[in-house]
């Protein structure tokens, strides 16, 4: 058995060696009801056909002047390579939340009939392929299970094929939310950063309901990069953010002093404004995390460091031993208090305690 947190946690282990190490088997982990509900992780958008519902600015700029409404469909879009590679907002995403055809019409028919041309003989050809493929497989098994997905698309050519409907009412209410891209370099890790709200992400990203510098520095900090590493899927060599696999799974500090809160915030928010400065100079964000790749002396660097120690003595762990066996520890204590009904400390901000240090955002206009 293993004790950590000065002999408070304890995890049982088949083998401890000599430097207080171990393999740990994060399948034990559980997820934690106080991280699913509510909801706060989403995969972004998803168009279905992207040369139709996404616009350049100047097509951009022709709907808004000749469709009154249109500014209520017509929105910033960033996908996840954006978040990590441009320094601007350039794409527009054209996002009609009407469900019936009529109301679409009536508000914007500019815009409408330009789905017309680009969406629907697309949305058209693709539920005529999947008719006949069904068709042969309902030929050779009456029971063969089969998909309809571009039949229900047809049905409403002119929306997204996943609007993520969730995500777009949980990011109401802030003007800022936290991204990252779904898919990250084995080498360089996930880097996270703050969107405005007015932006919608692609489904490419993965959004996080939080926009305070407390969560964002729990998010970014070595422990939830550790516990990303082990449980994240992988697509060739590289790291695909889930929210079941990893988010929902994830413990937060539990009971965490105001005063270790502050200091994650404050320090999550001094990576933020020497990014932002960066940014500014025309240094995208794989730039500014390129540099970590390599040995050197470096202000990001410490500036992570920091945090990192912030993020350690919030969750009171000793950095002595193994981070995983903590964490796993942690986690399977949250799951043992959730099924005994006791209260638990959920992921972000501690009530009453004010996290947002920083203000910064990437808006949706060019820097």
């Amino acid at each position: 058995m293993l004790w950590t947190k000065n002999g408070e946690s304890r995890l049982e282990v088949p083998e401890i060696n000599s430097s207080l190490s171990l393999n740990v088997d994060l399948k034990r982990a559980t997820k934690l009801k106080s991280n699913t509900k509510p909801k706060r992780v989403f995969q972004g958008q998803t168009p279905g056909v992207s040369n139709g519902f996404e616009i350049d600015e100047d097509l951009s700029l022709r709907l808004l002047k000749a469709d009154a409404r249109a500014g209520e469909v017509i929105h910033p879009f960033l996908g996840g390579r954006d978040l990590l590679k441009a320094l601007a907002v350039k794409r527009r995403i054209i996002d009609v939340p009407f469900g019936e055809a009529g109301a679409a019409w009536a508000c914007v028919p500019q815009v409408m009939r330009h789905l017309e041309e680009t969406v629907l003989p697309k949305r058209q050809e693709a539920a005529s392929t999947e008719q006949e493929r069904n068709d042969v497989a309902l030929r050779r098994n009456s029971r063969a299970r089969v998909n309809w997905h571009y039949r229900n698309f047809l049905q409403q050519w002119w929306r997204l094929s996943y609007r993520r409907e969730e995500m777009l009412e949980a990011l109401q209410g802030s003007d800022r939310f936290i991204a990252i891209t779904r898919t990250s370099s084995e080498l360089r890790g996930p880097v996270f950063t703050f969107l405005d709200s007015a932006v919608h992400l692609g489904d490419s990203g993965v959004a996080f309901a939080f926009d305070d510098d407390y969560s964002f520095g729990i998010l970014q900090a070595s422990p939830h990069v550790a516990w990303f590493r082990e449980r994240c899927t992988t697509l060739e060599t590289r790291l695909t953010y889930t929210s079941g696999n990893v988010f929902d799974t994830f413990p937060w500090p539990q009971g965490p002093s105001e005063s270790a809160v502050l200091e994650v915030a404050e320090a999550a928010a001094a990576i933020i404004q020497h990014r932002a400065e960066a940014l500014g100079n025309g240094v995208t964000l794989a730039a500014q995390y390129d540099v970590l790749r390599r040995p050197g002396r470096s202000h990001l660097r410490t500036l992570h460091e920091r945090l990192d120690n912030a993020v350690m003595a919030a969750y009171g762990f000793d950095p002595e031993v193994d981070l995983l066996a903590q964490l796993l520890s942690l986690n399977l204590q949250i799951a043992e208090k959730e099924a005994g009904k006791e209260e638990v400390t959920p992921p972000g901000p501690p009530p009453g305690v004010a996290c947002r240090v920083s203000d910064w955002k990437l808006p949706p206009t060019i820097l």
